[in-house]
């Protein structure tokens, strides 16, 4: 079950009694909590919590924050169908509410994001403009019974979200005279409308533990470096010795050891409230030398700039901004025409808020020259995340998919790619891979990246048009409540077989700050938790077992899975605002393979 953030144990084990009972109605009402009676005695100022409702006749009531401090103004929050907001109270006497309006934009000025070479650097996202109250959707009709709603009050801001759906996305301006205040539950359990309810997490967000690293097995970590200094990470031979090196950001840290290190450009360290503008990182001789250069993608709508490696010279790598601009937060490289040389996979901006889903690549001419386009289909409403490519239809050609669904490559160059609807989830990565040994790839997605969930998509067999997906839950979310949550923001993902059993498993984690400190995002201080999930097979179907690796690297935007350190296991390197470290994959004995079934401790 995941947690917030460090949570006293009995809480905790309350949590994880009551997510792991069936999602269903009571045949009775029940009675409030006695977590929320413990609940309702504190006085908090920044703080969490945590309700699930079943409204069989409709949602009423909400809760009051009470100040402690005399004449401060109360908010009364409303969880009534018809009426889901916040709103300031003055005077309880005479009832009269007024909506609290949006909280502002965090990223409106930009600040704190380092220009590019060739760039003018990233332009910010548009404020949200002031509304009032609206009238939030219904409950996700998926959802069987029981629904979520989670509440954040953190720097005078109150963050509401209805089964996931940010009610604002930048949360609620708080009253700046409330401070301190009790919170009121004011949850009917009896009358014309039976509403059960229980609290299943409160949190003081002022206070918290330090808990201990985990390191999970069998894997050794190495703290490449402790700056945040990029979210890119790829690996290849850069120095031509026959060991793998690693690229994440500014820096190239040497194999074996990966003590040695050098600057591809000049490092800029940031601190975690602020970005780096190196999303993602390819590494390819494309131009000619024998050995690699780094390509690398900026910020959504940033550039993408080509790091020629200049071998033996001790210096900076000359850049060269050979894309003017990539909107996807996710792209790969891949071999689309058949020559040999890889291109970018990836989509830029169309009109409006349309992309524009194709591929680049490099003259052999001259590949530090800006690369060529090739579309595959219109500008359309395809989602800037999540991105896979691979033979989907078994045909030998690569095919193209994203979050919206996927693209069929033309049997000649230069025909028409046939566009297949399918909800592959608002991902990162979307690797193509047969997970079944069935002989049809299947397609491993992220549900959303900023959000919950993870998943993988089985092909069922071809009934004439094109294959036909199942979806399997690995992680759960508000419309696939019967998994473990674990983490949020899995916003890179990669697959690799893990523990040398042959099967693929599946690695990902929690991008910190995704959005910064800011309350778009659910769970935004949850440990930067690190995961790979160990594919078991048995009579009943495929399960993926999680497998906690580190409650203190998360993830960025990459992850390399491969065998780095030339021992023949799978090792597993990341980059983020807590640094770039690398897990060496010591080998797991046999004996201990069998790790039982649950949720492992995030500490």
């Amino acid at each position: 079950m995941p947690r917030t953030s460090p949570t006293p144990s009995r809480v905790l084990a309350r949590v994880l009694m009551l997510a792991s009972a069936p999602l269903a109605l009571a045949a009775a009402p029940v009675s409030p909590p006695a977590d929320a009676a413990r609940a309702a005695e504190q006085v908090v100022e920044d703080f969490a919590l945590t309700l699930e409702l079943a409204c069989p006749s409709g949602c009423a009531g909400g809760l009051w924050l009470e100040p402690v401090e005399p004449d401060a103004p109360a908010v009364h929050v409303s969880f009534a169908d018809a009426d889901r907001w916040a709103y300031r109270v003055d005077d309880p006497a005479t009832g009269a509410q007024v909506p609290l309006g949006d909280a502002p934009n965090p990223f409106q000025d930009g600040a704190g994001i380092p220009r590019r070479a060739g760039q003018g650097g990233f332009t910010p996202v548009p404020a949200s403009p002031p509304r009032g109250p609206l009238r939030v959707p219904e409950w996700d009709k998926a959802s069987p019974g029981w629904h979520r709603i989670e509440l954040r009050v953190r720097r005078d801001i109150l963050a509401l979200r209805f089964d996931d759906e940010p009610l604002r996305p930048y949360g609620l301006a708080m009253p700046a005279a409330t401070g301190p205040v009790r919170v009121r539950f004011d949850l009917p359990v009896h009358g014309a409308k039976t509403v059960n309810w229980r609290l299943t997490a409160f949190e003081d967000l002022l206070s918290g533990k330090r808990h201990e690293e985990v390191v999970g097995a069998p894997f050794q970590r190495l703290v490449l470096n402790d700056l945040f200094l990029g979210e890119a990470i790829t690996s290849a031979d850069f120095d031509g010795d026959g060991h793998l090196d690693i690229v994440a950001g500014p820096q190239i840290y040497f194999g074996p050891d990966f003590t040695r290190t050098r600057e591809i450009y000049p490092a800029r360290p940031q601190g975690p409230g602020a970005y780096q503008n190196a999303i993602m990182a390819f590494a390819q001789d494309w131009t000619g030398n024998g050995l690699p250069d780094v390509l690398e993608l900026g910020l959504p709508g940033e550039s993408a700039i080509l790091y020629v490696n200049p071998g033996a010279q001790s210096r900076t790598w000359e850049p060269h901004v050979v894309i003017p601009s990539v909107a996807s937060e996710s792209a790969q490289l891949a071999d689309m025409d058949g020559d040999g040389v890889p291109e970018l996979v990836f989509a830029r901006r169309g009109e409006g808020r349309s992309l524009e889903f194709g591929y680049a690549g490099p003259n052999t001419a001259d590949p530090t020259a800006p690369w060529r386009f090739t579309a595959i289909a219109p500008p359309g409403p395809w989602g800037s995340h999540g991105l896979g490519v691979g033979d989907i239809d078994a045909d030998g050609r690569p095919d193209i998919a994203s979050s919206t669904g996927w693209w069929r490559a033309p049997h000649t160059p230069g025909g028409t790619w046939t566009f297949h609807p399918q909800d592959f989830g608002f991902g990162a990565q979307m690797p193509i891979v047969d997970i079944n040994a069935d002989g049809r790839n299947d397609v491993v997605s992220i549900e959303h990246a900023h959000r919950w969930g993870l998943g993988w998509f089985e092909a069922m067999p071809d009934t004439g048009d094109a294959p036909r997906f199942t979806r399997h839950t690995v992680l759960g979310s508000a419309a696939h409540p019967d998994r473990p949550r674990l983490f949020s923001q899995a916003h890179a993902l990669a697959v690799a077989d893990i523990d040398g059993d042959g099967l693929t498993d599946i690695v990902s984690g929690k991008r910190w700050w995704a959005h910064l400190q800011s309350e778009l995002d659910p769970d935004p201080d949850a440990p930067p938790v690190l995961y790979w999930f160990r594919q078991v097979r048995s009579a009943d179907g495929i399960r993926f077992e999680p497998q906690l690796l580190s409650n203190r690297a998360g993830v960025g935007t990459q992850i390399v899975a491969r065998d780095l350190t030339g021992d023949g296991r799978t090792d597993i390197a990341v980059s983020g605002r807590h640094g770039t470290f690398l897990f060496v994959n010591t080998g797991l004995p046999r004996a201990h393979r069998e790790i039982a079934e649950g949720d492992p401790p995030h500490d």
